[in-house]
């Protein structure tokens, strides 16, 4: 048969047209049913479970998970890439049956493995989270625990994870999971470890293995309970937990290796995640945590606003009234910068949010125990710590006067307080919110008073809280290693802007060039740049400065000596109330009770003053004296070796001294040893005047890991050789000015018997004999001589 070429042409022609006709149909339909399941903005693909209105993406019930030809993914197959559910037409998915089921989580084995589900993998999906994540739902952990006898270590090791995350609200790559060895007959968690596991893709991945120091006899009687947080999204609780029995370790070096359920923990305050923020005028805003809100709002906090920060130096400086409250804000401000300066630069610190918020704690309550702050805490060490009572070392001396036996420190004032403060406003459910346990609170009161005295077990490492891998937290809040700390950092700060006075320091730079380095002790402590060596010297020199400046000033100290006996005086006629509402507890007795030490503040002074007790006339004769400026004295001043004995016996024989080197007339006496007193100030820049650098430790540019020390000599030969100081001050009672003349030059001559240095400007003091004592000399000011200028006295 012949066949036409026309003809052929005719059918090709026929064909195409046929063939784009049904193209452009398919077209249009497949267009018209994609505008019909297309989502609005904002809008999940899927209907609502329960009826036809469109979910917010803010919803869990969103959560359906396709592949890119709309193939249903379970969260197993998100990391592995396994389909649970393969379907070509998304319709399926508008049954409001199915999306129940899926919701629920209700698919039997085998109903999956049928109808709707492959799955290439041991366990079925009830193990995992539902496809949508309702809160309550469980997920899955898989771990490799094995005890290692030849080490004695309890090794973890994580093997997969499943139901941890959700990959559409992944906001950060690391999930952190802590781990607690238990005793199965304790509360108390005997080690805890925390490890970081990175989440790309919604695959996890171990960064590390988590291993545990202990016996076989003490795993095999524990559990161990894992907590996994996942913070990725702040509006969301995302921590899951489970405790695992190790009993099951039948002998040494069996190792478990299963797949054991994560249960989701609901938290039940929603204002548990808000924060407050704090306008500050050194660091600006301030933003706090939702428990140390917490802590600030109880009266034993509250407390500190009553407490002003340089004690009396507000007679001296008027601008110097900033309290302790804005103070311990500050503090906990900057040990919250540089633990976030060290997270962001040395991940591998795995420095957690328990940590955090821990030192944060122990830097907003290191001075819950302070009075009224007298300034002797920073004259004589530069590491003390506060939590000081009236008047700081001062009521110290007051104690010891009234109660010679109980030898009563300051620094247990604050340990003290702190567990007053819980305890009275029940704060421990808070603490337990916030994932805090009760060896948190024990690494708290370290951070602040240093190590427990029942703690002489281990002297390589004293501390209950943290293991040696976290021992550069105890340098944050209280340094005790170089007395650098963010303690210091908030009241150079603080302190020189109220008293007007200007310095060179600049915290926030220190703050970022800190890094913790493993050095040859096995321990990591904060390290600094090689080039800020001179920076470190510049921070004692600023101390020095305010100390010689405000905190030792001579006018300040005669007042903390005048209110030193009112203190005295009136701890007889004084009473505080107990718990029990019974007004009987004297001055000297509120440091046995924290909730009457709760009770005095600077306001003592305003009680004895306005005082109707007959008893109390002579300390409201101090006090108006004070208020007048009829204040003791100051004669002058001399320095002495740093090992002179200058006990309170050796000062009053001093004082015995003086006056027989004054060669009063006989028929006078118009002064005796008690009208004398005599202060022994010391400044220190080091651990007892050594060289304050030299337990420092630096890093390079070039070695940013490896911790160095550097040497006085390496950094400049004009430092001082000592960097101590110790001075003996003189004040008279009397104010009487040929009084004071005279006990000025018998200081002198008792100056030069004692080979000490004479006193600045005794040059032109003239030594009175006892035909002369009556006399005026020239070196009586021409001011001092004329009773219209006796205001205008130097002191």
């Amino acid at each position: 048969m012949t066949i036409n070429f026309c003809e052929v042409c005719l059918a090709v022609i026929i064909c195409s047209i046929i063939t784009i006709v049904f193209y452009i149909a398919s077209w249009f339909t497949h267009e018209e049913h994609d505008n019909s399941t297309s989502k609005e903005p904002g809008v999940s693909n899927m209907q609502g479970l329960d009826n036809d209105e469109p979910v917010a993406r803010s919803e869990p019930n969103e959560i359906i998970n396709l592949d890119a030809e709309n193939r249903l993914l379970s969260p197993a197959s998100q990391s592995t890439g396994k389909i649970v559910k393969e379907n070509s037409d998304i319709d399926l998915l508008q049954d409001k049956n199915l999306r129940a089921h899926i919701a629920q989580n209700e698919f039997d084995d085998q109903h999956i493995a049928d109808d709707y589900v492959t799955i290439d993998h041991a366990h079925s999906l009830a193990e995992y989270d539902a496809v949508v994540h309702p809160d309550g739902k469980t997920g899955c952990l898989h771990l490799s625990i094995r005890y290692d006898d030849e080490r004695s270590k309890l090794i973890v090791q994580l093997l997969d994870a499943q139901g941890l995350i959700r990959p559409e609200q992944v906001y950060s790559p690391e999930t952190c999971l802590t781990f607690f060895l238990t005793k199965s007959n304790a509360d108390d968690s005997e080690t805890e470890k925390h490890t970081r596991v990175v989440v790309e893709n919604a695959a996890i991945s171990w960064k590390e293995p988590c291993t545990f120091c202990s016996t076989f006899e003490h795993v095999i009687q524990g559990s161990l309970y894992v907590k996994a947080s996942n913070h990725t999204d702040p509006a969301a609780i995302r921590d899951r937990e489970v405790t695992i029995p190790l009993n099951n370790l039948g002998s040494q070096g069996e190792e478990i290796n299963e797949w054991f359920d994560l249960h989701f923990v609901q938290s039940t305050h929603n204002s548990t995640n808000e924060t407050k923020i704090f306008n500050d005028p050194i660091h600006g805003c301030i933003e706090l945590h939702w428990l140390l809100v917490k802590i600030i709002d109880t009266p034993q906090f509250q407390r500190l606003r009553r407490l002003k920060q340089l004690g009396i130096s507000y007679y001296v400086y008027p601008g110097a009234c900033h309290q302790r409250f804005e103070h311990s804000l500050g503090t906990c401000h900057l040990a919250g910068e540089l633990l976030s300066r060290l997270c962001e630069r040395q991940p591998e610190l795995n420095i957690t949010s328990r940590d955090v918020l821990c030192v944060q704690i122990a830097a907003l309550c290191h001075d819950l125990g302070q009075f009224s702050v007298g300034i002797m805490e920073l004259a004589i060490d530069c590491f003390i710590l506060s939590g000081h009572g009236p008047f700081s070392h001062m009521f110290e001396e007051v104690i010891a006067e009234l109660r010679p036996e109980l030898k009563w420190k300051h620094e247990q004032a604050s340990i003290l307080m702190f567990d007053h403060m819980i305890k009275e406003n029940k704060l421990m459910p808070f603490f337990e919110q916030a994932d805090l346990n009760q060896i948190d609170l024990i690494f708290i009161k370290e951070l602040i008073f240093g190590a427990l005295d029942e703690q002489t077990n281990n002297q390589n490492w004293p501390y209950r809280g943290r293991d040696m891998s976290k021992s550069f937290l105890y340098e944050i809040v209280s340094n005790k290693l170089t007395g650098i700390d963010v303690d210091k950092f908030d009241y150079f700060a603080r302190d020189s802007y109220y008293l007007g006075t200007k310095i060179s320091f600049e915290h926030l730079r220190f703050i970022k060039f800190y890094r913790a380095i493993k050095v040859d002790d096995g321990k990591f402590h904060l390290c600094l740049r090689d080039k800020e060596v001179k920076a470190c010297y510049e921070i004692y020199r600023i101390r020095d400065d305010l100390h010689r400046r405000a905190y030792q000033h001579p006018v300040v100290k005669a007042i903390e000596l005048m209110l030193k006996e009112v203190l005295i005086i009136a701890n007889d006629h004084l009473f505080f109330t107990n718990a029990s509402e019974k007004c009987d507890i004297r001055l000297a007795h509120t440091v046995d009770d924290m909730y009457t030490f709760n009770q005095i503040d600077d306001h003592i002074i305003t009680l004895i003053k306005h005082s109707h007790h007959p008893n109390m006339v002579k300390a409201k004769n101090i006090l108006e004296k004070i208020e007048k400026r009829e204040l003791y004295r100051y004669i002058g001043n001399t320095h002495v070796q740093f090992s002179t004995n200058l006990n309170k016996e050796a000062c009053k024989r001093a004082c015995e001294d003086i006056i027989r080197y004054c060669r009063f007339d006989e028929s006078e006496h118009p002064l005796i040893a008690r009208d004398l007193i005599i202060q022994v100030v010391e400044l220190t820049c080091g651990d007892r005047g050594e060289d304050p650098i030299r337990n420092m430790w630096f890093y390079t540019k070039v070695c940013p890991n490896k911790a160095t020390k550097i040497s006085k000599e390496q950094v400049s030969t004009l430092l001082p050789q000592t960097f101590c100081e110790r001075d003996i001050r003189l004040y008279c009672k009397s104010r009487d000015p040929r009084i004071c003349s005279i006990v000025r030059c018998g200081f002198k001559e008792f100056c030069i018997a004692k080979k000490y240095p004479i006193p600045k400007g005794s040059e032109q003091w003239t030594i009175l004999t006892p035909g002369s004592a009556h006399v005026l000399t020239t070196s009586i000011s021409v001011v001092e001589q004329r009773p219209d200028f006796k205001k205008s006295v130097s002191l």
